[in-house]
């Protein structure tokens, strides 16, 4: 029973289940903070079903090709995935597809330059050596934070009628690229070596991990003063600064020996405290 369990987390945490339930959690921190009506719409579904294919994608893309047609389709037959693994990819397509076709074409305007950056994320496209956009200077943590940010404050508001230039938006924004970013931090020094060995340039690569989690906490303090700034109740502001403070506790306990889980469930779980803590607060 326990092996069961067991694997049954394996699969719901690393094929990527957790990140689409993340990345829905902060569609709904944004209904709250935005005091629309907590549902689960169209949108919603189509942004779990396109995380979990776009994470799992971004998995198996180290193991691709991509220099000819060939060679892309032997390295995918290499793959050997197994018949489960084919039927969540084929089920989580069919599954996005149906629901993007419930979207508005104003979404689905601004869904196009959002997909394509996030597949040059994880597919070469620059230069001789047809770089991949995570590995230009700098672009990983900023360029993920941007994706995150648009599609789970912008593009919800825009679903829900809400004018995305008022400066409560545009703070909610600013808020959730911070908030990404730091959470991001964990990550990209954990992949230092791996980043180093493929002279990929990140920020622990270029100034070492000690002033990484410096910039991640004070980044983290500049989100909070922001959101204490936003025209809502002091319980909201304390919602976030909770969730905030989780996030500066993972970036300190941080080590290079540090289990999949602590990065997977722990810091891309704070997304989730994050909608929870504001539940708590705006809708009980």
């Amino acid at each position: 029973m326990i092996s069961f369990f067991n694997k049954l987390a394996h699969q719901i945490v690393f094929r990527h289940f957790f990140i689409a339930a993340c990345a829905v959690s902060m569609v709904l921190a944004t209904e709250l903070l935005n005091h629309s009506a907590l549902i689960y719409s169209p949108y919603t579904f189509f942004l779990a079903g396109a995380t979990f294919l776009i994470y799992n994608f971004h998995t198996e893309s180290f193991f691709l090709d991509f220099r000819s047609t060939k060679q892309l389709y032997d390295s995918v037959k290499d793959l050997r995935l197994s018949a489960l693994d084919v039927f969540f990819y084929v089920f989580g397509a069919a599954f996005t597809l149906f629901f993007f076709f419930e979207l508005s074409n104003e979404v689905k305007l601004m869904l196009i330059p959002l997909g394509v950056l996030t597949i040059l994320y994880s597919v070469p496209f620059w230069g001789n050596r047809r770089r991949k956009l995570r590995e230009l200077l700098f672009v990983k943590i900023p360029l993920l934070s941007l994706i995150w940010s648009f599609t789970t404050v912008i593009l919800p508001a825009v679903e829900q009628n809400i004018d995305v230039n008022s400066p409560f938006v545009i703070q909610q924004l600013i808020c959730r690229f911070l908030f990404i970013f730091a959470l991001c931090v964990p990550f990209e020094i954990r992949d230092v070596e791996i980043d180093r060995s493929k002279n990929v340039r990140t920020i622990p690569v270029v100034y070492g991990t000690r002033l990484t989690k410096h910039s991640g906490i004070v980044i983290l303090l500049i989100e909070m003063v922001i959101h204490h700034w936003m025209p809502t109740s002091m319980g909201v502001k304390i919602a976030l600064d909770l969730s905030s403070v989780f996030a500066i506790i993972w970036i300190l306990m941080q080590k290079e020996e540090m289990s999949g889980y602590f990065f997977k469930v722990l810091v891309d779980g704070t997304m989730i405290l994050r909608f929870l803590f504001l539940y708590i607060a705006i809708g009980l």
